[in-house]
């Protein structure tokens, strides 16, 4: 490390050259105002510890904690464009069926049978379907997550569409991404996202769709 690297000031820290924004207006066209707009918040150097990303306790205090609580992007609204579509999201142990519904409304369950808790849906799979049925005993829920059927209805007289129908997840969208979040308390989703839809503003994100998925 040179004599000059050492002496730089924590926080102000630069790559040398231009800047991004001096690069661009030499351009010929003029370039989008939002492309040129520039903040910067020094958020500290310390050292991350390398437990952080390996630690097994770490980890499940991670999924006690924050998992359960925040927004999470789960799909694209274009993914689920018709009643039917569906998109399961997982994260942990914690499974979502984020569907659309007759109305058009954008709806998430928790991808467990009101019944025994069978998963409805494989993790992880999207696709259509007219209901959500439970691949082990049979019960059937509607799109708007009611209980609709369930075989030999003599034997479950506790069980109607009022205590049994599907929990919903918490769901919202913003710029043609899918957010849902499993804690009914939470804040909104506008109050999560704070700035984030002002700083991308210029950009969009509502007309954009998904081209190809990559593994």
């Amino acid at each position: 490390m040179s004599e000059n690297e050492s002496a730089v000031i924590p926080g102000e820290a630069r790559a040398p050259g231009p800047t991004y924004q001096e690069a661009i207006l030499k351009d010929d066209s003029q370039p989008p105002a939002a492309f040129l707009e520039y903040s910067y918040e020094f958020l500290g150097d310390e050292d991350i510890s390398y437990a952080n990303y390996t630690s097994k306790d770490y980890a499940a205090a991670e999924f006690e904690k924050m998992w359960p609580k925040v927004w999470q992007m789960a799909c694209r609204e274009e993914l689920i464009p018709e009643p039917g579509d569906y998109h399961v999201y997982d994260i942990g142990q914690l499974s979502a069926i984020v569907t659309r519904t007759d109305s058009g409304a954008i709806k998430a369950y928790l991808n467990a049978c009101m019944h025994r808790g069978t998963a409805l849906k494989q993790s992880g799979s999207d696709g259509f379907c007219e209901t959500f049925k439970c691949p082990f005993h049979g019960w059937e829920y509607s799109l708007e997550g009611e209980l609709i059927d369930l075989p030999e209805a003599w034997d479950f007289p506790h069980a109607s569409s009022d205590t049994h129908s599907l929990r919903e997840v918490r769901v919202d969208t913003w710029g043609g991404f899918v957010f849902v979040n499993f804690d009914q308390d939470a804040e909104l989703l506008a109050d999560y996202l704070g700035v984030l839809p002002e700083h991308f503003r210029e950009f969009g994100i509502e007309n954009r769709y998904t081209e190809t998925h990559l593994c």
